[in-house]
């Protein structure tokens, strides 16, 4: 990788009086199985000021539902035990039936199928609004300032589906990875606090290795289903380090997982294998190049 500075994108250099009017007054429960894209949002989310709490499944979401008040919900719709659907449209029965809360909580569906078909059946359930993944930080300030009060600010401001503006998906550059994702989480980093940018790297090397596991063994037993669910979670977060390349690979594996047409698996496998490597080498390279070579234990 070349060892040139980086500066950070003219899209998200704000002016110190923007960032402050940028601030949001909200308790967030983001509700997100996936470890990467949890680094990420809530990055994010702590980035505008709010306060986040980190459901890891959909039976934990319901659970902090239970327990404390929120502003606003960021629902993955496919989590384990219950997904994002089930727990939107019980909320939506408890708030009709006035066991919950009492008020109306906005829920934005966090979807990596952008199509009009997903939105319909998000809107369906009971969620409000939904950001494609993986998303960028303006289109999320573009969905907290639809849903939330600003401070200082009495209003809200209206929020349309073409809002959802061009993200980052580019292809990776020749080291398989694009710097101007990495560059988008650096941006987010807090002053006093660990290295985001590493933080999001380890996560995803642990669920990386995780999920290739899962993605072998899926081709050996023919095994569709498992195929697909490990394949949809990789392809997400690898878009989330900018490893497009290799999302769009995990991306074909997910659709021969639904097809059931596993016969056609293993070379893409090993072609996503070889360019995990790739990526490998780019994020380590970048670890590296920050902090001198040394990395987290």
């Amino acid at each position: 990788m070349r060892d040139e500075t980086l500066s950070v994108p003219v899209s998200f250099q704000r002016s110190e009086a923007e960032e402050r009017s940028e601030r949001f007054d909200a308790r967030i429960l983001l509700a997100e199985d996936n470890r990467v894209n949890q680094r990420v949002a809530q990055g994010m989310l702590e980035y505008f000021g709010c306060q986040v709490d980190i459901a890891s499944d959909g039976q934990e979401a319901m659970e902090a539902l239970s327990r404390n008040s929120y502003d606003l919900i960021l629902m993955d719709c496919q989590m384990p035990r219950i997904d994002g659907y089930q727990v939107a449209q019980a909320l939506r029965s408890m708030e009709a039936s006035d066991q919950g809360n009492h008020s109306h909580i906005p829920i934005i569906a966090l979807t990596a199928e952008a199509s009009e078909e997903s939105r319909q059946q998000c809107i369906a359930a009971g969620m409000d609004d939904y950001l494609a993944k993986p998303f960028t930080r303006e289109e999320l300030r573009g969905i907290l300032r639809a849903w939330l009060h600003r401070k200082g600010s009495e209003r809200q401001e209206e929020r349309s589906p073409s809002q959802q503006g061009e993200s980052l998906h580019s292809a990776s550059g020749v080291d398989g990875v694009d710097r101007r994702t990495l560059e988008s989480i650096r941006a987010l980093q807090r002053e006093g606090e660990s290295d985001l940018l590493s933080r999001v790297i380890e996560a995803y090397f642990g669920e990386a290795d995780r999920l290739f596991q899962i993605l072998r063994e899926a081709v050996k037993k023919g095994d569709g289903e498992a195929l697909r669910k490990a394949a949809h979670s990789l392809k997400a977060s690898s878009a989330n380090v900018g490893a497009w390349k290799l999302s769009t690979l995990c991306k074909e594996l997910e659709i021969i997982g639904w097809e059931k047409s596993i016969e056609k698996a293993a070379s893409l496998l090993s072609e996503a294998v070889v360019e995990y490597e790739v990526v490998q080498k780019a994020l380590h390279a970048e670890m590296k190049r920050r902090d001198g070579g040394k990395r987290a234990s």
